[in-house]
């Protein structure tokens, strides 16, 4: 199926096609890099989240600019069983610039809206931090 559906309990099923310039950008700036991630770890990532289109954004009330809606390069969210790992091989990288953990949801985004690379934690809101204070955040 060349379609993406979005199956959300709170609005019903919605079929949707990326655009070719949105799709190009999703399989250049995640899922080629997030597969080298797979294999260096040897387990499955999963990907939560990743384009979303700025009607949905707006129908669970935001402002329709997030970065999942790729008007610039995107974002992605994701997990995985070892967070630990999946952190340390998501900051070896240089695929993405901002990588914010959510530690009551237990996944990552990331994307490349910065010029240089941000470190956050999202407990609920966006705070600046250092990579260690990831670290320490994942090894409570």
């Amino acid at each position: 199926n060349e379609f993406i559906t979005l199956d959300d309990p709170e609005f019903g099923e919605q079929t949707f096609l990326p655009t070719p310039d949105i799709t190009d950008k999703i399989v250049k700036y995640f899922l080629v890099p997030l597969q080298f991630v797979r294999m260096e770890l040897g387990m499955p990532v999963y990907i939560l989240s990743c384009y979303r289109t700025q009607t949905w954004e707006q129908k669970k009330g935001r402002d329709g600019s997030s970065q999942h809606v790729f008007k610039g390069e995107g974002a992605c969210d994701v997990t995985a069983k070892d967070l630990m790992r999946l952190f340390v091989s998501l900051k070896m990288g240089d695929n993405w610039s901002r990588i914010a953990y959510y530690p009551k949801q237990k996944f990552f985004h990331i994307d490349r809206k910065s010029s240089e690379r941000q470190y956050f934690i999202a407990d609920p809101y966006w705070q600046y931090c250092s990579e260690d204070e990831i670290i320490e955040t994942l090894s409570k």
